[in-house]
């Protein structure tokens, strides 16, 4: 396939035998791509346009079924690209500064890792052809809204094997069928995550299947969790840094709390076990110091307390205790150490 720019040959793009375009260094002239410049190739090679600064446009159509890893990255200048392929592989896109329009066709599948990194993209209209989202996928993204036609648990599905394309602090917005998305609800066998979309307009989940690692870590705007009685266990890390939280209600089917699952949550006032708490492991609340209450008293044994620092709190914490285990559970190993609570008997709470 020649390339011409302005009448002049500018570079040529190698077929192979199985019709897979290669990069070559003269292609770094080409300023625009059509989808007549694809005719008879099926893939786009690894890095088959990168460092291409003087590109600033491409439509690649669905007859290039996959767009290989690193295939336009660098390409600083490209801001506009129209994509068909089936497979968008890693890091595709990684590093266009500039790129800022970015329209998937329906019957892209999926979107490689890190394909859109450190882009300038604002808004994305999601495909529901889309099946997959890989790692990172956004990571380095200001200001990013996603619409997309299908359904909030559909959604879901497509990024349950890996995170959403975690912002990493930058600000991300879900859109279903143009309403923004405030609510989701996580059910068995999901494992989505929406880690380090820390300014996402998510505000409250339902969880009823046990929480993955990092699941809602840094979501800044959660203020409510519900769990279902599907769940068991709360991974390392799962609402880490949920600073909007200020209420938790751990129900009795849950038996395991992993480390640092809701350390940081600066904002955390009450913690009440429904039932028996499991033992606070390494940082479970580590510095939760606006913790004012944490309420045990439908415990039948006291939980194991890892450390002081595992239980963050506000001096003058009020630790609510079954009164049969009062005496015990204020000489108890680490508990005894907490100078700076209160402990109470059940019997003698006040609210």
């Amino acid at each position: 396939m020649a390339v011409y720019v302005d009448g002049q040959k500018v570079g040529t793009v190698i077929i192979n035998e199985d019709k897979t375009a290669y990069n070559n260094l003269v292609t770094r002239n080409i300023t625009k791509l059509t989808t007549d410049d694809f005719e008879g190739i099926t893939e786009i090679g690894p890095y088959a346009f990168a460092g291409c600064a003087n590109l600033t446009s491409a439509e690649i159509p669905a007859s290039v079924t996959t767009i290989g890893n690193n295939a336009f990255d660098l390409c600083s200048n490209l801001t506009n690209i129209i994509v068909g392929s089936t497979t968008i592989n890693s890091s595709a896109f990684y590093n266009c500064s500039n790129l800022t329009n970015v329209t998937l066709l329906e019957g892209v599948e999926t979107l490689g890792s890190y394909c859109f990194y450190n882009t300038g993209l604002t808004t994305l209209i999601l495909p529901t052809s889309v099946i997959e989202m890989g790692y990172d996928c956004f990571w380095n993204v200001e200001n990013l809204s996603i619409y997309y036609n299908g359904s909030v648990n559909q959604f879901i599905e497509i990024g349950k094997l890996t995170p959403l394309g975690s912002n990493r602090g930058n600000t991300f917005d879900l859109y279903v069928n143009n309403q923004k998305v405030t609510s989701v609800t996580i059910s068995p066998n999901d494992n989505f995550s929406f880690y380090a979309c820390s300014n996402m307009s998510i505000e409250s989940a339902t969880i009823d299947t046990n929480t993955s690692s990092y699941m809602f870590q840094e979501c800044l705007n959660l203020t409510t969790i519900n769990f279902g009685t599907s769940i068991y266990s709360i991974n390392n890390y799962t609402f880490y840094r949920c600073s909007s939280l200020q209420q938790i209600n751990i129900p009795s089917n849950i038996t395991s709390i992993d480390g640092s699952a809701f350390s940081n949550c600066t904002n955390l006032q009450q913690v009440t076990y429904e039932g028996q708490a499991p033992n606070i492991l390494q940082d479970v609340f580590r510095n939760d110091n606006a913790v004012t209450k944490y309420d045990f008293r439908n415990c039948i044994t006291i939980p194991t307390l890892y450390s002081t620092t595992s239980l963050g709190h506000a001096s003058g914490c009020q630790i609510i205790v079954p009164d049969a285990l009062y005496d015990e559970w204020i000489v108890a190993t680490n508990w005894v150490a907490l100078t700076d609570v209160n402990f109470v008997k059940a019997s003698e709470y006040v609210e």
